[in-house]
């Protein structure tokens, strides 16, 4: 690899990390992200992809998928375009790809679990699909290099371990306010709910909260432990 495109790959991971940080900030102030703010990460990972890589399919499949994030507010015209989109993709990698396949494979689950937004919200699942995409030449070599490990694996292994953190963080948040500590509790109402920070329900005399978890956060962390270990070819 020539020097221009070490300097391209270290922009790409420098820009990722940055835009990561800036919306993890907005994510703990505002519990929101700008819907727009991972674009310029994956267009430059698409240029970088198509020139230095030649990675064709996967850099097509992957704007496509992160294009896709826009509808996952409207769950039926989400599903109905999300689902043709996994499988085709998955074939056309399959025959013209396949070293591709783990990575749109986490891509594909994360936009799956959008749906319903259950435990990632949709600006979380765009920053983990510019992360999947943006990082898709880089693995892990073990046992001499017999075996290439995709960057994706690990980001995956370190996002679950950060995932469980946050949500006994989230329990914890919840506890203080309500005195039960779980994924949810009550509170008289009238009294004094951050609203930024806890989702709110009516129940009659008492109010459901659930603790807005800053995700964006956390999948921060998991990205840098995991370029770390990649730093020094630690599968960790």
């Amino acid at each position: 690899m020539t020097s221009e495109q070490v300097y391209l790959e270290l922009a790409v991971s420098l820009l990722l990390i940055l835009t990561l940080i800036y919306g993890s900030l907005w994510d703990v102030k505002k519990r929101e992200i700008s819907s727009y703010l991972f674009i310029p990460v994956i267009v430059l990972a698409l240029i970088t992809g198509l020139i230095l890589h030649g990675f064709v399919v996967i850099s097509i499949l992957s704007v496509i998928i992160f294009s896709l994030q826009f509808l996952a507010y409207d769950r039926r015209k989400y599903i109905i375009a999300i689902v043709p989109a996994i499988v085709i993709g998955s074939v056309a990698l399959y025959y013209l790809e396949p070293g591709m396949l783990i990575p749109w494979g986490f891509e594909a689950l994360f936009s799956l679990m959008v749906i319903g937004e259950v435990l990632f919200g949709v600006g979380d699942v765009k920053a983990i699909i510019a992360i999947l995409f943006s990082t898709v030449p880089f693995s892990f070599a073990l046992f001499g290099g017999d075996l290439l490990l995709p960057f994706s694996f690990m980001f995956f292994i370190n996002l679950g371990i950060v995932s469980i953190i946050a949500t006994f963080y989230g329990i914890y948040a919840t506890g203080k306010v309500t005195g039960t500590y779980g994924l949810s509790g009550t509170v008289k109402k009238g009294t004094d709910v951050d609203a930024v920070r806890f989702y709110t329900w009516d129940m009659g005399d008492r109010l459901k909260l659930r603790y807005k978890i800053p995700f964006v956060e956390f999948i921060l962390f998991a990205t840098l432990a995991t370029l770390i270990a990649l730093k020094f070819n630690l599968p960790l």
